[in-house]
């Protein structure tokens, strides 16, 4: 599947490597930037693209933590409605919502979730699209730009508990305490995360105007329905699998009558695109059996059936397949 960026995303990384002495002009050239796309608000670059711009600009200054650096020194509205929409929420929990609801308009290709863990909140990102291949520099600015936006929101520092990342400790981790203000981070973990007392869940959005709001949400669903209608057979199949996916295994056939189309005109778009709907069923199945399982509050049983599994021993093995381990020593390990 392929996974994009809306334009205003990338022209605000764009402006931020202007001022760190790129020649905007000359980086798009190198990287293949079409000039009248980035002129069109409604332009969404691939995100191998991104991935690219981000290697060349820390080769050609040799600053590994540009990405990190990122969301220190930007606008945190310079997001477009999407930020507009969070700046006019009643609170912070609400705005992380919204954040998790409408991703896709600004990035796609990463998914954002929050939990709750008794009296810590912690948000997690989990990098969905092949394409990239170096989740530092995705996560790293994401990251980055998450903490600025939620201190611009409530009007406060955030006190953060813990930092995960998945990718291995960098020699210098300043800019890490510059960005998290905090010294517990921790590397070569199993996610990437940021964690925080769940109190500040309610904390208020000062500029907050409620009448506001529904105008940016109504154009947000709106254009989100567009950047979905527009996707790929793979994201279209994996939506209907997760629909469906409940007590049952989901068969091809009921995918392609949701869909309107023919079993055969599935299996060859999906072929195209490079998967299988036995693909797809599998890894929807493996992310959310590791979700439940994280989530400790639903049986390796429960969840087996929850997965449309037959029974439990199938889920173990399937399980066991996908992660090297059984449901039970992976949630242990956690």
């Amino acid at each position: 599947m392929k996974y994009s960026i809306s334009v205003g995303t990338v022209q605000l990384i764009l402006n931020f490597l202007e001022q760190k002495g790129i020649n905007k002009q000359d980086f798009c050239q190198v990287l293949g930037l079409e000039e009248n796309k980035l002129q069109n608000p409604d332009e969404r670059i691939p995100t191998a693209q991104m991935q690219s711009l981000w290697k060349l600009a820390i080769d050609r200054t040799g600053k590994e933590s540009l990405p990190l650096q990122l969301g220190m020194e930007i606008n945190p509205y310079g997001l477009g409605v999407v930020s507009y929409l969070l700046m006019n929420c009643a609170t912070l929990r609400m705005a992380l919502e919204k954040l998790c609801l409408y991703q896709d308009v600004s990035c796609a290709g990463v998914r954002t979730d929050v939990e709750i863990y008794q009296e810590q909140c912690k948000i997690f990102l989990k990098v969905l699209d092949e394409d990239i291949v170096e989740p530092s520099y995705a996560l790293g600015s994401e990251m980055s730009i998450y903490m600025k936006l939620i201190e611009a929101l409530i009007g406060e520092k955030l006190p953060v508990s813990e930092v995960q990342f998945e990718y291995k400790q960098p020699n210098d981790l300043s800019i890490y305490k510059a960005v998290f203000g905090t010294d517990d981070l921790y590397f070569n973990a199993g996610e990437y995360s940021i964690l925080f007392p769940a109190s500040y869940l309610n904390k208020p959005i000062p500029l907050a105007n409620p009448s506001l709001f529904p105008l940016f949400e109504k154009h947000l669903d709106k254009y989100l329905a567009q950047i979905q209608q527009s996707d790929t057979m793979s994201y279209k199949v994996r939506q209907e699998i997760l629909k469906l996916l409940k007590g049952e295994e989901p068969k091809l056939i009921m995918v392609a009558r949701s869909l309107g189309v023919g079993e055969r005109s599935v299996q060859l778009k999906l072929s195209e695109e490079g998967t299988s709907f036995r693909e797809l069923l599998e890894d929807v199945r493996k992310e959310l059996a590791i979700a439940h399982l994280k989530d400790n509050k639903s049986s390796t049983t429960d969840i087996s059936f929850l997965l449309g599994f037959s029974e439990p021993s199938a889920f173990s093995r399937s399980f066991k397949k996908w992660t090297g381990q059984s449901p039970n020593t992976y949630r242990k390990s956690l």
